[in-house]
C-alpha cells in the first residue's frame, strides 16, 4: 500500500482546520472579559501558519515534522478556544 503524498495531507489538514475552528472571529469578538490563554495570540499564530502552506505547498514539501507542528498548534488552540467559550 503507498504512503499518502505529505502535500495532499496538509492540505486535507488546512481543509479540515479552516472548517473546525472559527479563524474569522475578530479581537473586538475575542477580547472580551476574562480569558484563560489568549485566543487571539493563538487564532493569529494558526492562521499565519495557515496561511504560509497554503501559500507554499506548491513550493515546498512539508515534512512529517510540519504536518505534526500544525496539528500540535490547531491542538491548542482549539484547547484555548473551548476553555474560552468560542467552541463547544
Amino acid at each position: 500500500m503507498a504512503k499518502p503524498n505529505v502535500a495532499i495531507v496538509m492540505r486535507q489538514l488546512i481543509t479540515q482546520i479552516q472548517q473546525e475552528l472559527p479563524l474569522h472571529l475578530t479581537e473586538a469578538q475575542l477580547c472580551h472579559g476574562s480569558c484563560l490563554g489568549c485566543s487571539k495570540k493563538m487564532i493569529e499564530m494558526l492562521d499565519d501558519q495557515l496561511s504560509y502552506w497554503q501559500a507554499n505547498l506548491d513550493v515546498q514539501q512539508p515534512s512529517l515534522a510540519d504536518l505534526a507542528e500544525l496539528t500540535t498548534l490547531a491542538q491548542r488552540t482549539a484547547k484555548i478556544l473551548k476553555r474560552n467559550g468560542w467552541l463547544n
